[in-house]
């Protein structure tokens, strides 16, 4: 297939002085996240409990603080589970899940999935401009 114009790009480096807005900046998350979340998924199947059940049941409660969660003092009005459950409830997935299921059923070679997944961004203080409001 010969190359066309549209086809061509071309290449330029240059240095900046701000962050860059990549997964670059968190090297290794990414493959963290997929490894506890096909472990996740090989666990839900060997013991046949529902996906997002096996996360729910996972989750931090607020007396499982972490150090860098704990140095900022206790959490205060702790309310993962309740969003979890609103979250569940208003995007209807059970009823997109029968929705997949149905679909897979029927079909041999396309398939659908929709998932649920709980994610925590811990915050480290970093001293006196944390005190500001």
């Amino acid at each position: 297939m010969p190359a066309r114009d549209a086809d061509r790009s071309k290449v330029y480096l240059l240095r900046t002085n701000t962050a860059s807005n990549t997964a670059v900046r968190g090297p290794g998350l990414l493959q963290a996240i997929t490894v506890t979340e096909t472990m996740l998924d090989e666990l839900a199947a060997a013991t046949s409990i529902d996906k997002e059940t096996l996360r729910e049941k996972n989750m931090m409660t607020a007396e499982q603080c972490t150090p860098a969660v704990k140095e900022s003092g206790a959490i205060k009005d702790y309310n993962m589970p309740r969003i979890w459950r609103e979250l569940g409830a208003k995007a209807e997935l059970d009823a997109r899940k029968a929705a997949v299921d149905r679909f897979n059923a029927e079909n041999r070679w396309k398939k659908r999935g929709v998932a649920m997944s709980p994610m925590r961004c811990a915050r480290i203080s970093q001293g006196a401009e944390d005190a500001q409001a």
